[in-house]
């Protein structure tokens, strides 16, 4: 039985990439970090963009580190300093920085480890049921095959 080849788009996937590498690296200081690591991913992934269950785990992958990042880390941080009385011991300053999710994280330093943490568990967990799901489609057995073989 004869199946249709799927057509092959490197032109636009790499024209892809190049954006996303492109408005990554413009906008760096404001929203673009997480379309650069978006591209960079697409560019380390490209020879097996063809496998559904090596490209889709990678791009769910990045996309929910991104989330996880943005939920928990410190979005902006205000200080308060109470003025004390001539000759008393001056008040320590406080720091609170609140993130999307409500947390506050209290102190000088932000605690942007929490955020990277929990980006990666549920990069994992998004990748491995991204490629759970895909591995067991019939089709996408199909395709691996395939996409090995040529």
């Amino acid at each position: 039985m004869a199946t249709a080849a799927r057509p092959n788009h490197p032109v636009a996937y790499w024209t892809l990439v190049a954006m996303l590498l492109a408005f990554g690296m413009l906008a760096i200081l404001s929203i673009g970090a997480p379309f650069l690591l978006l591209g960079v991913t697409l560019a380390i992934v490209a020879p097996w963009r063809r496998r559904p269950t090596v490209l889709w785990p990678a791009v769910t992958g990045i996309l929910a580190f991104v989330v996880g990042v943005l939920l928990i880390a410190p979005l902006s941080c205000t200080s308060t300093i109470v003025p004390s009385a001539p000759g008393a011991p001056p008040q320590p300053e406080t720091t609170d920085c609140p993130s999307a999710f409500g947390l506050i994280h209290y102190g000088s330093d932000a605690g942007y480890i929490p955020a990277l943490i929990l980006g990666v568990a549920l990069a994992l967990l998004a990748a491995a049921t991204a490629h759970r799901i895909l591995a067991g489609r019939p089709k996408a057995a199909d395709q691996e095959k395939a996409a090995r073989r040529g």
